[in-house]
């Protein structure tokens, strides 16, 4: 397991923190025995965990990577994802607030509607749980 970490990356133009992260794996096949697993704590040092994903075919997690540690096992094998980041561009009000995508593997209208529904869901709702709920239904 490697450290955990809080994401802090700033976007390719340098300006834009990292907010949320949307996982979502998609290995059919995936044992336990391949290692891969994701943890999200809940308090960091202090090892207390909060949520642990094997990488399985339809498993995802949706966080608030600007300050929830997390890690996840190395493995010698192929693991796909599908990742969403979603980052923020600061500006003077929040209501202006807008997210930016550096990097997504997905059809443009795909992540156009994605988009659309993780901004709509950080602008309705405070608390990580109640974002994930409303982006799965």
């Amino acid at each position: 397991m490697c450290n955990p970490l809080v994401d802090c990356k700033i976007g390719a133009d340098g300006e834009h923190p990292r907010l949320l992260t949307y996982l979502i794996y998609l290995n059919p096949n995936w044992q336990e025995s391949d290692g891969g697993t994701f943890v999200i704590y809940e308090k960091w040092p202090e090892k207390i965990v909060q949520e642990v994903l094997t990488p399985t075919m339809g498993k995802g997690i949706l966080f608030r990577a600007d300050k929830m540690h997390h890690s996840a096992e190395f493995v010698e094998t192929v693991k796909r994802a599908i990742t969403l980041f979603i980052n923020i561009k600061k500006v003077e009000t929040e209501e202006d607030e807008l997210p930016i995508v550096r990097n997504v593997d997905m059809p443009e209208d795909m992540q156009r509607d994605a988009m659309m529904l993780a901004k709509e869901a950080t602008q309705r709702f405070r608390s990580e749980s109640d974002i994930a709920d409303y982006i799965k239904t």
